[in-house]
This record gives C-alpha cells, structure tokens and sequence, in this order.
C-alpha cells in the first residue's frame, strides 16, 4: 500500500516537472519574453491548525525551505507566471507535563515535504530596477519524511500522515537588479486544505487538550480538535542565473 503511494507521489512530481520544461520550451522561442531560473531558499515558521482559526496550535516549529524557481513573463506585461520545486519543512510541538516524572518535556512532529507552487505574480510600481509584486497559486506537496521526536526518541511516522498535501499560496514580494544580476525576495504563506492526521492514532494525541478520550468521542465538536492542517509562512531569497538583462518596462 505505502508503495503504491508513493508511486502515486512520484507520478504527480514528474507530470509537474515534465510541464515545467515544456513551458520553458515554448516561452524560449518567443524573442519578447523574459525568463528567470536560479536557486532559492530561506527560513519557515509551522503550525498544524484545526478547523476553526487557531484551534489546535501549540508552539511553532522553525524550519527551512530550498529549491528553485523558474519565473515567466512578457516584457511589456505586469503579469508573471512563476513555478518552484522546494524542500520545505513543517510540523508543530508542545510542552506537556510528564506524570511519572513530574517534569516538563517537548514532543513534536517534523514533516519534510517536496513542494510545488505554481503561482501567478502581479507587479506593482513603474520603477525600471526595482518592483514590489502580489502573488497567490495553488500548492501540491508530497511528502518526504515524518518524525515524531519525544526527547531523545525519535519514531519515524511517514506511513501515519497523508502523503499528499493540497493548498494555496499568497504573499508579497520584491525584484531588483544589481550589478547584473536580477534579485527576488517574498514572503509567502501556505493555507492547506488536506487534513494531515486522517491516519495518525496516537501521535497526535499530545496536541489535543487533556479531555478523556471518551468526551471527545460523544461530542463531535470536541472531536473536531483532532483534525491537523497546515499552516506555513515562509520567508525566500533567491537570484537568476539565466541572461541577465535588465527589461523591466
């Protein structure tokens, strides 16, 4: 079963990618648009929310993000098409107080996921070297790894969590060029739509309020607690390696 998955995961990746080069094949034969590729990475910040805004967050898990980008558009246009292949990394922890040894510890989940956003950009402002942009697209993730870390012990949960994550991606960003070279630098932030815990048991147990597991089964409100989606802001550099001429118009 976990094999079959995976392939699944493996066989949305490369249809991806396959329409990421065919992509770049086609806006390469065209003479008036401009094209950016190059590496990109920065830092992230993640919760696993609830349903309801806030509901289930404990403290956030700082991770990273690192990949590349590959950026579209006409030189006369505002509007951008950008997609990016990124290793991103979220979870969440919580402090609880163990019983037997009557002394505070940390339990946490890590996910690793390979991310894909294709997002649309709009530019803002008429500066010929500098431009703030808005930007939102859909966002497919697969994932990679999962840890549930209890001090010392680590368990590795990747078959407990949905492989595939859905969901969309907005934010804010700025291009300039310096000493020939194009720089990008946004914040984003991922709104997931899967729920994550649909086949964890007992580890996500530690994020849920201390009810007796037999009041959170008879009030489906209670119950509603248990479901885990995520929520990532994420801070990303990057820079273009492709011709680097300055064509903001």
């Amino acid at each position: 079963m976990a094999g079959n998955t995976i392939g699944k995961s493996a066989t949305k990746l490369l249809s991806v990618l396959l329409l990421f080069f065919a992509v770049e094949t086609i806006v390469s034969a065209q003479e008036k648009v401009k094209i950016d590729f190059g590496p990109k990475a920065g830092p992230n910040v993640s919760v696993l929310r609830g349903i309801r805004p806030f509901e289930g967050m404990r403290k956030p898990v700082f991770g990273l993000c690192a990949g590349g980008f590959f950026n579209v558009r006409a030189i006369k246009s505002r509007f951008q098409f950008e997609m990016d292949l990124l290793f991103t990394m979220r979870g969440n922890k919580a402090d609880y107080l163990n019983l037997n040894s009557e002394q505070d510890e940390t339990k946490s989940i890590n996910v690793s996921y390979l991310e894909v956003p294709i997002l649309f950009k709009y530019l803002i402002g008429n500066g010929k070297s500098m431009r703030a942009s808005l930007f939102a697209g859909p966002a497919y993730a697969g994932i990679l790894r999962a840890t549930y870390n209890n001090g010392n012990i680590k368990n590795r949960i990747t078959n407990d969590i949905k492989r595939d994550d859905l969901g969309i991606i907005a934010g804010a960003g700025l291009t300039w060029f310096y000493l020939d070279r194009w720089y990008f630098l946004d914040v984003r932030y991922f709104h997931g739509f899967i729920n994550t815990s649909d086949l964890i048991t007992k580890n996500m147990d530690v994020f849920n309020p201390n009810l007796p597991r037999e009041i959170t089964e008879q009030d489906p409100f209670k119950k509603d607690i248990a479901n885990y989606y995520n929520s990532t802001l994420s801070v990303t550099f990057g820079v273009s390696l492709s011709r680097q001429v300055n064509l903001i118009r």
